[in-house]
Parts: C-alpha cells; sequence; structure tokens
C-alpha cells in the first residue's frame, strides 16, 4: 500500500530517500501517464538535466515507447538526487496534478522552486502563460533533429553511389584488358593446335615402320623354332609308337578270351530260350481251354439265371392272375347278389305301382315314406308352374311356394320339403340327383319334365327355415356356392353385365346361378392370398356365355373346347353333363364340324403346407436359370421293367431319357423327398406332368417367360455356351406356351420388357415364386 506522510507534508524538509521512496511507490502509475516531453522544459529549467539529456530522453532511438522515456528520465533524476526528486515532483504539480495528490496527498501549489533563481522568478510571475512554450520549442528540435538525420543519409547515399562509379569504371578498363588478352590467347592456341597436329602425323609414321621391322623379325624366328621342334618330335613319336603296338598286342589276346567265353554263354543261352518257347507253347494251349470252358460255363449258368428269372415272372404272374381273378370273381358275386336283390325290389315297387294306377283314377298320387326319403308321383308337366324353388349346390333345392289346386299340392308335396331325385320318362328313363345341384341346374332338369315324374323328397325344415331367414336378411340370395376361373374377358364389348368386367383367368366366387331368376350368375371377386369376397357384380351363366366358333379343321381344337358333331355330343364326354349341352343346341341348329369355348372351369381352393416346386416355360430358360436360382429334381436311372411297373402304379411323373435299356425319369418319390424339405425346387418337366403332379397332391408354380427377339439378343453369349441358338429358343417357347390351355392351374406370366439382363430375369423369377408361395392355389375340378 502506498504511504503518506501523517499531517502537513513539506517536500522540502524530506530527505533524498524518503522522496524516492514516494515515487518509487507510484512508479508504474507514472510512467504509464506521465508524458516525459510535458516534463522536460520545467526540469531543464531547474537545471537537473541537460539540453542534451533531454534529446536523448525524447529521441533516444532505444527507448522505443512512452514507458520506456519515463522511466529512463525517473533513473536519470535519482542520479541528480535530492534535487532530482524534488523538481519532479514540482513538474506534476504543474502537469500531472491528480498524480501529485496521489503520491503526496496534498493539491498543488503553484509556488515556484528556489532552484531557479532569477530566471525562477520571472518564470514564477509568467508561468500561467508560458506553459506551451516548452512544446513548440520540443516540436522545433524534433523537426531540426528529423532535417539533420535525413541530410546525413543522403550524403551517405551520395558518397556511396560516387564509390559505385568508380568502381564500375575500373571493372570496365578490366573487362576490357581482359578480351584483348583473351584474343591474343586465342591465336596461340589454334597456333598450338597446328604443331601438334604435325608432330603426331610423324609419330604415326615412325610407329608403323617400326611394327613392320618387328614382324619380319619375330617371322624369321618362327621359322627357325619350327625346324628345331620338328627334330626332337620325331624321336619321341617313335618310341610312343612302340610302346602302342605292345599295350596293343597285350589287348588283342584278352579280346580273343573274352569272346570265347561270350561263344559259351550264348550257346547256353540258345538252349535256354528254346526251352521256354516250348514251356510258353504249352501254357498257351491250355489257357485257351480254359478261356473255351470258362465262356461254356457263362453261357449255362446265363441261361439258367434267365429261365429262373422267367420262372419267377411266370409264377408272380399267374399268383397275380390267380388273386385277380378271385377279386373278380368275388366282385361278380357280390355285384350279381346286389343286382338280385334290387330286381325283387324293383319288381316289387312295379307291382305296387301298378296296384295304385288301377285303385286311384289319374291325377291322383300318392305318398309313400320310405324311412326318412319320400317318393312322390304326379303330372309333371310345367312343373315350374306349379312350385317354386330356392337353394343351391350347398344347402340343397327345398320347395319354397306351391300353387293352389296344381297337381303337386295334391300329391302332399309341403313347403320346406329338400329334393333330393328326379326321375321322369322321355325316350328312356331318366334319374337325376338334385342333392349337390345348384339352383340353375336344379331349374333346368325341373323345366325339361313331361308327363309323369317322381320326386324323392326330404324332411328338413331347419335348413329350409335358416335358408328363408337368411335371404330375407339379404344376407344371401340362394344357397349356391362354388368357385370358377374365367377363361375369357368380359367387358362391354363382349357382353359383361351392369360394367362388372372380369379379366381372364380371375377367380370368382359364384354365390347365386339363377339370380333375378334371369340367366345371370351374381359373382365375387376373390382375394387371392385370403379368399374373401371382394367387389361383386352378375355375369353371364355358362351356357348364354357359350361362344361357338365354326372351324373347317378338327385337327386344330383346342382341348378346352367341347366338341359337337351334327347336334349329338362327343361320347367320349361326361354322360352326366350332356343334358346340359343339349338345351344350348336345341336354341340354334349347328353346323356339322363345331366346337365351343369353355369361358368358365369349375375350380377348388388348395393350401399346400409346405413351398412348392417351381415349372418354368420354356425348359430351355430353366436349364440356363437352373445354376443361379433353384436347385434341380435329381433324376432316377430305372431299368426298363421297373420303370413299366412304376408307371402301372403311377409313380412316375414325367420322362427324361431313354438309353440302351435305362430310362432317366422323375418319380413320385424323389419330388415327395424334395417337397418334404420345404425348399423349393425346379423341375424340368413339360406341362403335360401337371394333371400328374395334381394327383400326388403337388401343387407346383408354373412361370411363363414370355421371349422376344430382343430378350433372344441380350442372352446371346450364355445360349452360345448352352450351343443353343436363338430361333430354336423361341421355336421351344412358342411349342410350350401352346399348351398352357391344357393347364388345370393358374400360371405366373413375365412380359418381355419386364427384364433387361440375366440377373434382372432372376430378380423377377423370385419375386414371382415369392408372389406365388403367398397365393391359394386354385385346380381345376371338372368341365361345368
Amino acid at each position: 500500500m502506498d504511504v503518506v506522510p501523517p499531517g502537513k507534508l513539506v517536500i522540502k524538509d524530506l530527505d533524498e530517500e524518503a522522496i524516492w521512496d514516494l515515487i518509487e511507490n507510484h512508479r508504474h502509475i507514472i510512467t504509464s501517464k506521465v508524458r516525459p516531453c510535458h516534463i522536460t522544459p520545467y526540469l531543464r529549467q531547474c537545471l537537473v538535466i541537460t539540453e542534451t539529456d533531454e534529446e536523448e530522453i525524447l529521441f533516444g532511438p532505444h527507448l522505443k515507447h512512452r514507458c520506456m522515456r519515463t522511466g529512463y528520465l525517473l533513473d536519470l533524476l535519482r542520479s541528480r538526487g535530492k534535487k532530482g526528486g524534488v523538481a519532479f515532483l514540482e513538474s506534476l504539480g504543474f502537469y500531472n496534478p491528480e498524480i501529485y495528490t496521489l503520491i503526496t496527498g496534498e493539491e498543488p501549489t503553484r509556488e515556484c522552486s528556489s532552484m531557479l533563481g532569477k530566471i525562477g522568478l520571472i518564470f514564477e510571475s509568467k508561468l500561467p502563460l508560458l506553459s506551451p512554450t516548452p512544446l513548440f520549442l520540443v516540436q522545433e528540435k524534433c523537426q531540426k533533429h528529423q532535417l539533420h538525420e535525413k541530410s546525413q543519409i543522403l550524403e551517405e547515399q551520395n558518397q556511396q553511389l560516387k564509390k559505385e562509379l568508380e568502381s564500375t569504371k575500373a571493372m570496365e578498363a578490366n573487362l576490357s584488358r581482359m578480351k584483348m588478352d583473351w584474343h591474343r590467347h586465342h591465336d596461340e592456341m589454334f597456333r598450338l593446335k597446328e604443331e601438334n597436329y604435325q608432330i603426331l602425323m610423324r609419330y604415326t609414321n615412325t610407329l608403323q615402320e617400326k611394327e613392320m621391322a618387328v614382324t619380319r623379325k619375330a617371322m624369321s624366328l618362327d621359322k627357325d623354332s619350327q625346324l628345331v621342334r620338328k627334330a626332337s618330335q620325331c624321336k619321341v613319336t617313335i618310341d610312343i609308337l612302340e610302346q602302342d603296338r605292345v599295350e596293343a598286342l597285350e589287348d588283342r589276346q584278352e579280346m580273343m578270351k573274352e569272346m570265347n567265353t561270350l561263344r559259351l554263354d550264348l550257346d547256353q543261352a540258345d538252349q535256354l530260350r528254346n526251352e521256354f518257347l516250348d514251356e510258353k507253347e504249352n501254357l498257351l494251349m491250355e489257357c485257351t481251354t480254359l478261356k473255351m470252358d470258362c465262356n461254356m460255363y457263362k453261357e449255362k449258368i446265363d441261361s439258367l439265371q434267365s429261365q429262373v428269372s422267367e420262372l419267377q415272372k411266370e409264377r408272380d404272374e399267374a399268383y397275380g392272375a390267380r388273386d385277380e381273378v378271385q377279386v373278380q370273381m368275388s366282385k361278380m358275386i357280390i355285384d350279381k347278389d346286389l343286382c338280385r336283390r334290387q330286381v325283387i325290389e324293383l319288381q316289387d315297387t312295379c307291382r305296387e305301382l301298378n296296384k295304385e294306377i288301377l285303385i286311384f283314377p289319374p291325377g291322383i298320387q300318392r305318398l309313400r315314406l320310405l324311412s326318412r326319403v319320400s317318393l312322390v308321383t304326379f303330372n309333371g308337366d310345367s312343373i315350374l308352374d306349379q312350385i317354386e324353388i330356392i337353394g343351391g349346390n350347398v344347402t340343397g333345392i327345398f320347395i319354397h311356394n306351391i300353387k293352389p289346386e296344381s297337381p303337386a299340392l295334391n300329391s302332399g308335396l309341403k313347403t320346406g320339403f329338400q329334393i333330393i331325385m328326379v326321375e321322369y320318362n322321355t325316350q328312356e328313363r331318366k334319374r337325376t340327383s338334385l342333392e349337390d345341384a345348384s339352383l340353375e341346374e336344379a331349374v333346368w332338369t325341373l323345366k325339361h319334365i313331361k308327363g309323369i315324374c317322381s320326386l324323392s323328397i326330404r324332411d328338413n325344415r331347419e335348413v329350409y327355415q335358416n335358408l328363408v331367414e337368411n335371404i330375407e336378411k339379404k344376407l344371401v340370395t340362394s344357397g349356391d356356392s362354388f368357385y370358377i376361373r374365367a377363361n375369357i374377358t368380359f367387358n362391354k364389348e363382349s357382353g359383361s353385365l351392369g360394367g362388372f368386367t372380369v379379366q381372364c383367368n380371375e377367380i370368382l366366387h359364384i354365390t347365386d346361378s339363377f339370380f333375378r331368376r334371369n340367366s345371370e350368375w351374381k359373382a365375387f371377386r376373390v382375394n387371392p392370398h385370403t379368399m374373401a369376397d371382394m367387389a361383386s357384380g352378375t355375369i353371364p351363366n355358362y351356357y348364354r356365355k357359350l361362344v361357338r366358333i365354326v372351324s373347317a379343321d378338327i385337327s386344330q381344337r383346342n382341348p378346352l373346347w367341347l366338341s359337337f358333331d351334327s347336334d349329338t355330343i362327343n361320347p367320349d364326354k361326361d354322360e352326366g353333363k350332356s343334358h346340359f349341352h343339349s338345351c344350348f343346341i336345341s336354341d340354334e341348329q349347328l353346323p356339322g364340324n363345331c366346337f365351343t369355348l369353355m369361358p368358365y372351369s369349375l375350380v377348388r381352393p388348395c393350401h399346400p403346407p409346405a413351398l412348392r416346386p417351381v415349372i418354368l416355360v420354356s425348359t430351355l430358360i430353366g436349364k440356363i436359370l437352373s445354376k443361379k436360382l433353384l436347385p434341380f429334381l435329381f433324376l432316377e436311372c430305372l431299368r426298363n421293367e421297373d420303370y413299366a411297373e412304376k408307371e402301372r402304379r403311377g409313380d412316375i411323373v414325367g420322362l427324361k431319357d431313354i438309353q440302351n435299356s435305362l430310362c432317366s425319369c422323375f418319380t413320385r418319390k424323389a419330388v415327395e423327398a424334395v417337397v418334404a424339405k420345404n425348399v423349393h425346387c425346379l423341375l424340368e418337366l413339360s406341362l403335360d406332368c401337371v394333371r400328374q403332379l395334381h394327383r400326388m397332391e403337388i401343387y407346383p408354380i408354373v412361370i411363363v417367360i414370355h421371349m422376344c427377339e430382343k430378350n433372344n439378343k441380350k442372352l446371346k453369349k450364355i445360349l452360345h455356351k448352352y450351343r443353343v441358338n436363338e430361333e430354336l429358343l423361341l421355336k421351344c417357347a412358342q411349342r410350350e406356351e401352346g399348351c398352357l390351355d391344357k393347364l388345370p392351374c393358374l400360371y405366373h406370366s413375365i412380359a418381355p420388357d419386364a427384364w433387361n439382363d440375366l440377373d434382372s430375369l432372376i430378380n423377377c423369377v423370385k419375386t414371382a415364386v415369392r408372389e406365388e408361395q403367398k397365393k391359394i392355389v386354385w385346380i381345376e375340378k371338372a368341365p361345368l
């Protein structure tokens, strides 16, 4: 903390150390706030600093800023002792009174210092007026000092330029002298080159002469040395030849001995060779005899085995024939017994009917109760005017209303009776069951009754009451419920009813086959995943929608078309459906060769428990995609006998190839093994095998890949790899697509513009497999 003396402080009475202690305690404030240029004139007048000191404080190069100048001023004043401290405090009182008050604790006075003398008295009287004068003097000195420095710098630069000019002149003189020396030395160099060249030529000539002399001397020395060598070599060669002759004689004697021993060995080898040849001939004879015996025994064994196998087959066939004959005999005996019983029953019923006809007058019938089913006989002319029926294939056909005083009412019929069977006479006695018939079939059957008819009825009022309540509540319109597949498209142009359009291969749920008492069916679209009913509408019934197509070539008929010939139904067709077509034909006479397209197919839903196998159309595309898509089903190789046996049992799904006595085929066991693993596999089968798979309760996914020339070009490299050209692929695809109408189920189509390359085609097939696996499988039941 700052220490301020108590009481009235008199600066002059303090000693030197006390004064400078006060100043040093506030050194930081003094150096940061006091400007030396303001107080130096006063200090110079007090004679504590000189003019030189003032210039050094204000313009010293080592004092870079104001704080350093103020600090240097304090250090300089401290060297002046007490006088310097008192003068500094008095200057603060004039120029920085707030700092003076902070240091001394008193207000500053305007009294001048006694150190000023006479000049100080004048200065004291005129101090307020002269306070700005020191600033002007300082500025003038600063300008003078700056000009002096600039003049010194310019003089130094002038002297340097003079020195540089003198040095350049000296360098130019040296350069000219060096050029002269260079030209002189260059001429001297050319002269020395000429002299050296001449000396070199003389030196080479002397070297050539020296070499020629040396070669002559060397040749003469070689001739002399050769003569000396020849003389010495003759003696040496004679000695060597003599030694070689002696050694050759010794070698000749040894060779003669070896030749004698080799001749003896050769004679012995010839003897052994003859002996071995004799043994070889004997062994060959024995080997041939053994082979002949072996072949003979083999033939005997084969003949015995074939005879044994034939005997076994004959035995098995005899056992099988015996069993079949026994079964047939037992069936025939049972059938005969049944026929006898039926004949006896029919004779009894015939006698009773004859009695009833004799007892009761015409038009009156009698009701006979046979357990729960009753038989009613009456005049059936215009029976639909006598009774009104409701129901369908699910609930059954019921009598809903009866016309008063009609033969039907007089026969004992009542509302709520279910019609089980109808018997009537045309050209022959006909019997038609209505227990599972639709409402339309029942109406059609009753419409064609003429004359006496018999109805088998059952009192089933509970079902009838439920049906009537559902109809009144508008929950249903009939008792029909079955599913069909549309084989053609219905729109306004093709005769759709009420704007209800139906696409080809769409599944419909028929809930009323005699809707509004007209030739219409009430249909609902079916959700392919849940079987739930969706949008509803009306469609023409089966017989109204039959499309007749006259063709001159019967060989081009589609298998889905029903054929007719001269107003008669093909006898190969189902007899139970013949009355449907006869009704249609009676409306209009058909030409000799006519066939009719089936607009609908009756289908049933199936829910496969496992993942379904896949069939690709065409099969060539299936081979190409098999490695990257799905594994193929393994083939089984069977002998002809095994193949025939399995084919008779119905275990053969499809035949692949026949080579020699082996058949490569797909069996039911192999397909069921893959299905049991719950994985998708690719079946290399034709479309003809789909019905066989359905009989085995195996429902494959059929995916049709439509091809065009643009797609074939994208698969060109892969086709060459499998040695298949583009024309063959298109022909196979067109041939197999022609068999799609025979399929008893729906299939998934992939359009040509849906894929660009092999990878996109594989993705399309995988997506189609996933979608089809989620859907319900619809299988064709039987023709409508």
